[in-house]
């Protein structure tokens, strides 16, 4: 079954954002030992995370639980 046409423009478009990514790490404007797919990836992920997941953008901290320094986590022998 073959994705909607639509799709297919959606797919090229995100193919020619990381062709971009591409042309900027040649230019050292990104670190030439970066997998610009994955680093497309990662930008993807952070800008549909508040559609996704919202919830954890609206979630307070959770203030009741205390954080434990290292010296109260640490028992005497």
């Amino acid at each position: 079954m073959r994705p909607p046409a639509a799709e297919d423009a959606r797919v090229a478009e995100l193919f020619k954002g990381i062709e971009d990514m591409r042309e900027r790490q040649v230019r050292s404007e990104f670190r030439s030992d970066l997998d610009v797919g994955a680093l497309a990836l990662v930008f993807f992920a952070a800008s549909i995370s508040p559609v996704a997941l919202p919830w954890l953008p609206r979630e307070p901290p959770n203030r009741t639980t205390p954080h434990r320094s290292s010296s109260t986590t640490t028992r005497s022998r």
